[in-house]
């Protein structure tokens, strides 16, 4: 999970995964329901014991008696084909007994015989029509199904009937997380595990729901509480340290990743997590190793393609970098961060056409992203400069239309203008943004620069100074304040902002090479030579002068 991989997913899933999460969950209270129906039977014969009790009891009351627990046993053991030859030879000696309807219908839910199950649902309460168990029942069916409507109404109802069936809260709980309604899905999940605290299962999704809420702390108390009572639950100490990476915890987070990939290791998922984990802790090689692991595990899981690009990225291995991302988009193409970060990687790599096209891909997959302004402007960055700056005029435009308020939209279309000697455009920017931020370094810069190519040199320096004011180690600012001092001929105050901007920049090639012309003019050759060697050894560029 990378700084850019964290694909934290919708908090409202589809119909279909919630259909999955019903089928693991329902299964699981049916498990459940083998342990807290247990003692029904044998109660509800001490009962008709009671009621007879100058009788032994009869043959076939002893035989029912054998069946449904030899029934039970055999779902103990998910035997469930047994189980159900067991339950159905109790309803054939007596249709009229309501547990074996229960069980039988149960048994059925297991086996995945959904319409069989909610039929013995439906028998079991047409005898026990105030039973809470038999409204879980059906809830539970429903899920199974699909149907969360119908399954909410049921689990409503076994709630209302019995207040202290903490198999309803957790059904109900489910249905609340999949229409959104995460509070009164935490609500459910509470008060389920107030009830019967020692559900190891609710405790696992109460903490994934923490988890989507951001509530990492009590999510890892959660885990914790699992952890004891299974440690060697590998799939918690995952999600644990998928919580601690959040809360920062990052040699925490380690630890639990270490040992769920001792216990399980052929987890592309957590191989992904570590690999993010050790960014965080600048291991980086040991980081390329996991999400070398993860791909060869999930060739794939695009986000482990993330994490391997961010770790090329640090490394400086700017192509590889490239390849993963281009891995990315093929496997999920509407991963839009995967554009922009290619992007700005082939303009690393002076790359603008590519950056262009990768910029142009991420505009044609979504005409509302919140995003869009700052795409355009990057990809008027990289028309600038490739010297089409009508392009980047056209970009800027587009950018400010859809963040009207952005000051560096208007100092960036600004410099476009001057480039094309429209000066009068160029200030106009510039006193559109200044209004927007008085306190704009670069703005003033610009400015400065304009006023400059109109001859307004005074005017200009005043700019620059002001620039300086705002931000004393803007080199830019200095370095336009001493090609205006050169027009000025006033060779040693441009000389001393050379100095200064040289400071702060000093792998500037061309504040070198400008500050070499000044020395020239005052007549000092060995250090303009001076100077124009070391612009030589940078690698001049004279055309940015």
């Amino acid at each position: 999970m990378s700084t850019y991989s964290s694909n934290v997913k919708s908090l409202t899933l589809s119909t279909a995964t919630w259909k999955s999460i019903f089928a693991k969950a329902g299964r699981l209270l049916c498990v459940l329901g083998f342990f807290y129906q247990t003692s029904s039977f044998d109660c509800d014969l001490s009962g008709a014991e009671q009621n007879d009790s100058q009788q032994a009891p009869s043959a076939s009351h002893e035989q029912l008696k054998q069946l449904m627990a030899q029934g039970d046993e055999f779902d103990r053991r998910h035997d469930f084909d047994q189980a159900l030859k067991s339950y159905n030879e109790v309803l054939r000696l007596d249709n009229s007994l309501a547990i074996a309807y229960f069980r039988r219908g149960v048994t059925r839910m297991l086996k995945g015989e959904l319409q069989q199950a909610l039929a013995d649902a439906e028998s079991y309460l047409m005898l026990e029509p105030k039973s809470a168990r038999g409204y879980w029942l059906r809830g539970a069916i429903y899920g199974e199904r699909g149907d969360l409507d119908e399954s909410y109404e049921a689990y409503d109802t076994a709630i209302r009937l019995d207040p202290k069936i903490a198999e309803a809260y957790y059904g109900r709980a489910l249905i609340h997380q999949s229409r959104g309604n995460l509070t009164e899905a935490l609500r459910d999940f509470d008060e389920s595990i107030r009830l019967a605290p020692n559900r190891i299962y609710v405790h696992n999704f109460r903490a994934k729901l923490l988890y989507k809420l951001g509530k990492y702390e009590k999510a890892v108390k959660d885990y914790d509480f699992v952890l004891q009572r299974d440690p060697d639950n590998y799939e918690a100490y995952y999600y644990r340290g998928q919580n601690l990476y959040h809360l920062e915890q990052f040699e925490q987070a380690l630890a639990d990743l270490n040992t769920s990939l001792k216990l399980y290791p052929k987890s592309a998922e957590a191989h992904d997590l570590r690999g993010g984990i050790l960014i965080k802790l600048n291991q980086l090689d040991e980081a390329l190793r996991d999400f070398d692991e993860a791909i060869r595990l999930d060739p794939n899981m695009w986000a482990a393609y993330v994490g391997r690009s961010e770790v090329h990225t640090a490394l400086g291995e700017k192509k590889l970098a490239i390849q993963d991302l281009d891995e990315v988009i093929r496997l999920y193409p509407e991963h839009k961060l995967a554009y922009v970060h290619r992007a700005i990687l082939w303009i690393d790599l002076n790359n603008y056409d590519k950056a262009i096209e990768s910029y142009t891909l991420f505009l044609e997959l979504d005409a509302d992203d919140y995003w869009r302004s700052t795409i355009f402007a990057g990809r008027g960055v990289c028309w600038s400069e490739k010297k089409e700056y009508r392009k980047a005029i056209a970009d800027y435009t587009e950018a400010l239309r859809l963040d009207p308020d952005n000051e560096v939209y208007y100092g960036a279309r600004a410099s476009c203008w001057d480039k094309l000697i429209e000066f009068e455009k160029a200030l106009e920017d510039c006193d559109a943004g200044l209004r927007l931020n008085p306190l704009s370094a670069m703005l003033y810069t610009e400015r400065g620069k304009v006023r400059g190519h109109l001859l307004a040199y005074e005017k200009g320096i005043q700019d620059l100074t002001q620039a300086i004011r705002i931000d004393p180690n803007y080199a830019e600012a200095y370095y336009h304040r001493a090609i205006l001092h050169c027009a000025n001929f006033e060779y040693l105050k441009a000389i001393a902002d050379f100095n200064r901007a040289i400071e702060l920049d000093p792998e500037n090639s061309v504040f070198y090479a400008a500050r070499g012309s000044a020395y020239y003019a005052l007549g000092e050759k060995e250090k303009a030579r001076a100077d124009e060697a070391k612009a030589d050894e940078l690698g001049i560029v004279y055309e940015r002068m």
